[in-house]
Order: structure tokens, then sequence, then C-alpha cells
């Protein structure tokens, strides 16, 4: 009779139901706060000038594969690469981001100028290329007014400084002698490949 009144006291159920409730939460947290340390320990720690060359190569790998950039063709491709190189980012992965810079400055997202066979198609991707090295242009001459700069005036290591700007340089410079060949191939390619061409080597060698 005693373990039957027992059984029938509300009093007790909700006690028991409150220390079950309890313990889930507990082990819920458990859990979290396990997860979070594993993740914590997939952060890679990078020193002052890795920490620089990964938010400048994650800053402009993120405008050369943007979903809303690229063409409808390669929109999946791209918001797969975005996702990647935004998890890389997340996780200090310096090597990963710049390799998925790299693969993008190869021009992976741009259709073949033979492909573009219609005149009107030849300009759209014309127009494309000279607004893309116009933000390069506005990029470089921006660079004195952002954190990485700032951040590299504070680096006391000279040779680290030079190393960083040598490579940023030669990043630019190929991405920008890459598209320099590819607006040739398709300003010939349009109906007056002189007057265009010379029109955007008026305006954007510098």
């Amino acid at each position: 009779m005693a373990n039957a009144a027992a059984e029938d006291d509300p009093a007790l159920d909700n006690a028991r139901r409150t220390y079950e409730e309890t313990k889930q939460q507990r082990e819920a947290f458990s859990d979290e706060q396990t997860q979070a340390e594993i993740e914590q320990q997939d952060i890679a720690a990078l020193d002052a000038d890795a920490e620089t060359r990964l938010k400048a190569a994650y800053r402009r790998a993120s405008q050369l594969c943007h979903p809303d950039r690229v063409s409808a063709e390669h929109k999946a491709q791209a918001e797969q690469l975005f996702k990647e190189l935004g998890q890389a980012y997340k996780k200090k992965d310096l090597p990963t981001v710049e390799r998925i810079l790299a693969q993008l400055q190869r021009g992976i997202f741009t259709a073949a100028s033979d492909t573009l066979s219609d005149t009107a198609a030849l300009h759209a991707r014309i127009a494309e290329l000279r607004e893309n090295l116009a933000a390069l242009r506005a990029e470089i001459a921006t660079l004195q007014d952002d954190d990485t700069y700032t951040l590299l005036r504070g680096f006391a290591d000279e040779a680290a400084y030079q190393t960083y700007l040598a490579e940023q340089c030669a990043i630019l410079a190929g991405e920008l002698e890459q598209l320099y060949t590819l607006l040739r191939s398709l300003t010939e390619a349009a109906d007056d490949p002189g007057n265009a061409a010379d029109a955007v080597d008026n305006e954007f060698f510098f």
C-alpha cells in the first residue's frame, strides 16, 4: 500500500520529472561543450603574418566565387566553392584558402572565348571584365585605408612584411595579366576590336 501511495504522489512525480529533465539538460550541455572543444581544436593557430594573408586571400577569393557574380551555368559550382571557402576561413585553414584563391585565379568560372560567338555576348563579357578590372584598381588604391595595411604597419619582422607584399603583388599581377589576355582575345573577335582594346588599355593600365 505504501509503494502504491508513493507512486500516486503528485509531488514525487514532479520531483522525478524535474530530475530527468535536469539530467537530460546536463547531458545535452556536456555534448555541446565536447563538440565545441573539438571544433576549437580544428582551428589553426596563426601568427600575424599568416593571419593577414588569410584575410587578404579570403577577401579576394570570396569576390571571385560569390554566386551572385558568376554566370548561371557556374552558379552551383560557385555556391559549393563559396561554402568550402567559408569553412576553411572559419577554421583559419590558410593553405586551403590560398589553394581556392589560386584555383579561382586560373579562371575556372571564365567561359572560353571561342564559345562566345555572339557579338552581344562578347561585349557583355568585355563589360564584365572591365568592371572586374575597375574593382581591382579600386582595391589597390584603397589598400592604405584598410585594416590589412594597418596590421602590416605593425609588423616587427620587416622580412615578413616584404614577403607578404611580394606575394600579394604577384597574385594581383597574375590575375591582372590573365584578365588583359582574355580581354584582348575577346575584343579581337568583336566588331570593333581596335577601338575597344584602345579604350581598355588607356583606362586600365597604370
